[in-house]
């Protein structure tokens, strides 16, 4: 297929480390090779520090950065070496567009291999002859090839979450005036503003699309957001919710740099920054510090309750970015889609085909054509198994009938049989030649796995499947009490009980055993050899009574965190492109 050209110049993605760096090019070099993605973009991905554990406005200092430094062979930056007429030169003829990508996605185990930024999504049929599966990235950019950039340009933007709305009837306006730095929001609930970021904007005589940002709040009170931040002439109480984006000038990312040479505790903030010893927030101190009319004293207290920064780094950062001009802008008509956790990811891609949103290589369009809402889809429908990347013909799921509205999600399966609840929320991956009778409970998840052993004495390495077992309510975070890790749906504790089993079955490693706190690491999946044998192992993760205690504690057996070390997400990549061809 041709890959349309790209009306921005970079595409910087931020991973969490380098072996995710690592893994992102390759999947985007796969995409420029079979002329999904255009050649025109030059992508640049940029792992954290090797501490992690900077922020987002750590992140994005130090992604911008290292693209100019690339790009321009500069020196580290320092008050003395900051050349700000070339890093003013080189920002006001470039169009940057910088995606947030990096985490482990803990709570969406079974796309941690290749992170939330390639996790699959459903498409429309014709959307889905391309020589690579439909990912969120694609959406992702759908934004931004039809966004009206202009040259000096830098777009900030989460990759885990995607954003679209009508640019056409929106911003495609004389009078669009970005300021140095410039929010996007979109109209929201109070309540749900309650869990955000929260545009206040003032009035300057304009009739947008942008407007003056008096005040921004973070997961403010209800009250408090009604105080303050009423968007008038709304049928009902809403507010301007932060979408994540943020446009900024040249002028702001010289602003970022002198804030970067600046000196803290005898190095610069951004030595200090690369190597962990400072984390800030993109959307608590560096947009606050641009919030007009305020002291350093005002400023520190505003974030004095969300920040661990020392007063002299708010100092600098107020004396760097506190002249700059911050502006919003208001959607009125857009889709914000979260898809964090097992349940957010399928409603997402739900949401995506009822919207009728599209992949940015997909018959692009200007004005409103390019954004063109529907109505929400009967809920008979959303009944249906939603069947991505499988092939469906082999895909047998029996489901008594009910009134529930929880979805079931299937992808990258092939030749499954399977018995679902009658009303619980269902997810299955990479399952093959999975076939069980008995009624899977409400809320489980069923996870397949190919993953690749090194075999004893330099043979070729082996490979093993394995399907893991969980429920969409487990804590794949580490929890701080043993009491609080769930798996299965109920207590640790009592699931290990139950199939007379001890914490030293499951952790090899004597202190996490002493902490029982992570699941994440319990290895509690062992390969099998058949379908047969599988059928009868994953029961007695939900029945007890089915469970054989002696031969678990004599397999091998993996944990989480062991499958997606072990699995090759280029593997799943092209798996899913062989199911449906």
């Amino acid at each position: 297929m041709a890959s349309p050209e790209a009306p921005f110049h970079y595409c910087v993605i931020t991973a969490s480390s380098p072996s995710q760096a690592s893994l992102y090019e390759k999947l985007i070099r796969r995409r420029v090779d079979c002329g999904q993605y255009p050649r025109n973009i030059r992508f640049r991905v940029y792992a954290d520090p090797p501490r992690g554990r900077v922020g987002s406005g750590g992140g994005t200092m130090v992604a911008l950065f290292e693209l100019y430094q690339q790009e321009r062979q500069a020196p580290a930056l320092s008050e003395d070496a900051l050349d700000e007429e070339d890093i003013l030169a080189f920002f006001s003829k470039q169009r940057v567009l910088l995606l947030h990508a990096g985490g482990e996605s803990r709570r969406l185990p079974c796309y941690v291999p290749e992170g939330k930024l390639f996790g699959p999504l459903s498409a429309a049929r014709s959307q889905r002859e391309t020589n690579c599966p439909v990912v969120v990235l694609d959406f992702l950019l759908s934004l931004y090839f039809r966004y009206p950039w202009a040259d000096g340009e830098v777009i900030l933007a989460s990759g885990d979450v995607i954003v679209d709305f009508d640019v056409a009837g929106q911003l495609l306006r004389e009078n669009f005036r970005r300021g140095s730095i410039c929010g996007f929001g979109k109209v929201a609930s109070l309540e749900q503003g309650s869990r955000h970021g929260v545009f206040a904007f003032g009035n300057d005589g304009d009739e947008g699309p942008t407007y003056p940002v008096q005040d921004f709040y973070q997961k403010s009170p209800v009250e408090k957001l009604r105080k303050e931040c009423l968007v008038p002439g709304m049928l009902e109480e809403s507010c301007a919710l932060d979408t994540g984006i943020f446009a900024m000038s040249p002028e702001w990312c010289l602003a970022l740099f002198k804030l970067g040479a600046a000196q803290c505790d005898g190095k610069t903030l951004i030595k200090a920054v690369q190597a962990s010893d400072i984390y800030f927030d993109f959307y608590v101190e560096v947009v606050m510090a641009s919030l007009p009319g305020q002291t350093r004293e005002q400023f520190a207290n505003r974030v004095s309750g969300m920040s661990k920064l020392p007063v002299a780094i708010l100092d600098l950062m107020h004396e760097y970015l506190g002249s700059l001009e911050l502006r919003g802008a208001l959607m009125q008509d857009c889709a914000f889609l979260h898809f964090g956790t097992l349940k957010e990811f399928p409603a997402a891609s739900l949401q995506i085909c009822e919207l009728g949103l599209q992949p940015f290589y997909s018959h692009l369009a200007e004005g409103r054509s390019d954004w063109n809402p529907v109505p929400p889809a009967d809920p008979a429908k959303r009944r249906d198994p939603m069947i991505v990347n499988s092939q469906a013909h082999t895909v047998r799921l029996r489901r008594e009938a009910s009134d529930s509205t929880e979805m079931v999600w299937v992808e990258m399966c092939a030749d499954v049989q399977i018995t679902l609840s009658p009303s619980g929320f269902h997810l299955l991956v990479g399952l093959q030649d999975v076939k069980v009778e008995r009624p899977l409970p409400e809320g489980f998840c069923l996870d397949g796995r190919f993953i690749q052993q090194e075999a004893a004495g330099g043979a070729p390495s082996e490979i093993s499947y394995i399907v893991a077992v969980y429920a969409a309510a487990d804590t794949f975070k580490k929890v701080k009490q043993p009491e609080d890790v769930l798996f299965c749906g109920i207590p640790f504790h009592s699931w290990l009980q139950q199939r007379r089993l001890r914490v030293e079955h499951v952790w090899s490693n004597a202190q996490e055993a002493a902490s029982c706190t992570e699941l994440w690491t319990a290895k509690l999946f062992p390969a099998t050899t058949s379908a047969a044998s599988l059928a009868e192992l994953l029961p007695g993760y939900w029945d007890a009574s089915c469970f054989r205690s002696d031969d678990f504690i004599a397999q091998v057996r993996f944990s989480l965190e062991d499958l997606n070390r072990l699995d090759s997400a280029l593997d799943r990549d092209i798996r899913r492109y062989r199911l449906v061809s």
